[in-house]
């Protein structure tokens, strides 16, 4: 693994359940297991995290993917309850998109280009796109259309 991509495979991990002792090694077995459950990845795939580094507090974390394509899909637990937490699971502050990739990126959302159309949603489009997503990602009816 290089450098380079190091942090196109990182993702933030936050609201972990405080005082729950939570070790590096059973959030990884967690995401890991989630992923597999979700269908984010094959179950016989190999572990998807590379390493966690957990907050001295607890209450967040970075976990490592073994390549930025499964970090692309991990982002898709993003709600996802541990013990009694919605976990929230996003890129850090920190990251900046690859110029290459900006099309692929949250939030924007290639689509088939046709008449005077630039290819890719923004905005409210693509947010209530994501909100679909997490919420048949979680097993939830459709959301409601802001008016």
């Amino acid at each position: 693994m290089g450098q380079a991509t190091r942090k196109d495979r990182r993702l933030y991990v936050g609201n972990l359940p405080i005082g729950a002792g939570l070790a590096d090694k059973q959030l990884s077995e967690f995401v890991s297991t989630a992923m597999k459950q979700r269908g984010l990845i094959a179950q016989e795939a190999p572990d998807p995290v590379l390493s966690v580094w957990l907050s001295p507090e607890g209450t967040y974390a970075f976990v490592e993917f073994q390549s930025p394509d499964i970090a692309n899909l991990a982002l898709g637990l993003n709600g996802i309850m541990l013990l009694t937490s919605a976990l929230r699971i996003s890129r850090p502050n920190n990251y900046q998109v690859p110029v290459a990739n900006a099309a692929d990126a949250p939030g924007l959302v290639p689509q088939a280009s046709g008449g005077g159309s630039t290819g890719v949603v923004t905005g409210e489009d693509a947010a209530s796109r994501a909100l679909a997503a997490a919420a048949a990602l979680a097993g939830v009816g459709p959301m409601p259309t802001p008016a």
